[in-house]
């Protein structure tokens, strides 16, 4: 039986657009800082604090948030929503570090 053997050897010279071609966005490496620590909510919930129903929260257990950041934390039975200085400190969850809002619902 004859085998047929196919040379995948490039020739020639590479596009000298290359070297100008920008590394593609990667919403991974804009957003997530730490993976192990950063989960993604949905917000169901009525308006409220700038976030509107069908927004995406990314939240990261590892960010330290300021007194006017919006935060996760654990309330009497479900985890709220609410800006860091108006919360005890010892029932925080997480930072929101970032809102995807959807300009087409």
């Amino acid at each position: 039986m004859d085998s047929l053997t196919i040379n995948t050897r490039t020739t020639g010279f590479g596009s000298p657009a290359r070297a100008y071609a920008k590394k593609r966005l990667d919403l991974n490496e804009l957003i997530i800082k730490d993976p192990y620590a950063t989960f993604f909510f949905l917000w169901e919930g009525d308006s409220k604090l700038g976030l509107n129903y069908g927004d995406y929260l990314v939240i990261d257990r590892s960010v330290h948030p300021n007194y006017e950041d919006l935060v996760i934390w654990v309330g009497q039975d479900k985890l709220e929503v609410d800006y860091f200085g108006n919360i005890d400190s010892k029932k925080l969850w997480g930072t929101i570090t970032w809102k995807i809002s959807s300009l087409k619902k």
